[in-house]
């Protein structure tokens, strides 16, 4: 099977549990390897990549959001040794309001927030690498319906903004 996904494009996967679909992003990001057949990002193939520089092109987030100690300030400047990346002021505020959320969350503390907060900070953080690819596994599946809509509406959001 092949699939090709352009620039600006989207694609779901659907499928039962068990069918290969965090599989496949867990291969795009190099967190696991192809057991047959190739995978490729940007015309090579993942193999081919330094893993580190794979996932700064193609960000990955998985269904349950990773926080870590201490302000969401703290959490959007978490980054792979020898990573920079424009943390500035303005930047952290844009990428914020990106992702629907007020500015005014950066100094909370990342644990008191909601768990589709939690989520939107996490799909933040990986914009701040300014990625290629966004891979999303599961975004929803741990949110309630208000969050989960509110998470959709983002991706949505974010994919008409970035397109083209």
């Amino acid at each position: 099977m092949t699939v090709d996904i352009e620039r600006g494009g989207a694609l779901t996967l659907v499928g039962p549990s068990g069918s290969g679909k965090s599989s496949l992003l867990r291969c795009l990001n190099r967190l696991e390897e192809p057991t047959g057949g190739t995978v490729r990002f940007d015309g090579r193939a993942i193999t081919d990549w330094d893993p580190r520089e794979l996932r700064r092109r193609a960000a990955l987030v998985l269904q349950t959001p990773v926080m870590f100690e201490g302000t969401v300030r703290d959490n959007l400047g978490i980054r792979a040794a020898g990573v920079s990346l424009d943390l500035s002021e303005s930047r952290l505020r844009e990428t914020l309001a990106e992702v629907g959320l007020d500015a005014g969350l950066l100094d909370r503390e990342a644990a008191t927030l909601s768990g589709g907060e939690k989520q939107r900070v996490t799909i933040a953080r990986a914009l701040l690498r300014e990625p290629q690819a966004l891979l999303l596994d599961e975004p929803t599946s741990a949110l309630d319906p208000p969050n989960a809509t509110l998470v959709v509406e983002t991706v949505c959001r974010l994919r008409e903004g970035r397109a083209g």
